[in-house]
């Protein structure tokens, strides 16, 4: 754990305590959204809504249902998968496919 020059931590220890956390339900899941009024920037940024807009408007389902992509082979990724990976790496500035494969690979 190193400081930056004003005095900042790289890597704060352990989770934030955040007594406000709000509650969000997207796609058939809850995240608990906590923010740190130390922290200068967000690593997610509001991913977080941008994804619940998606969800409450049912425009990610309907864009998956809709998706003229089939795969035959067993190990395939679901369209579910495959769509939301293309979204975040959109989102996240990615514009060629050897950035996507490096950015969310396991």
């Amino acid at each position: 754990m190193g400081l930056f020059e004003g005095g900042l931590e790289v890597h704060p220890a352990g989770e934030v305590e955040a007594e406000d956390a709000l509650a969000v339900d997207i796609h058939r899941r809850r995240l608990h959204v906590e923010w740190d009024s130390a922290s200068p920037v967000t690593p997610l940024g509001q991913l977080v809504f941008f994804s619940q807009f998606l969800a409450t408007g049912g425009l990610f389902s309907h864009w998956v249902e809709r998706c003229p992509l089939r795969f035959s082979n067993p190990k395939a990724p679901t369209l579910a998968n495959l769509l939301g990976t293309i979204t975040l790496s959109v989102l996240a500035g990615q514009f060629r496919y050897a950035h996507i494969a490096g950015q969310f690979s396991d």
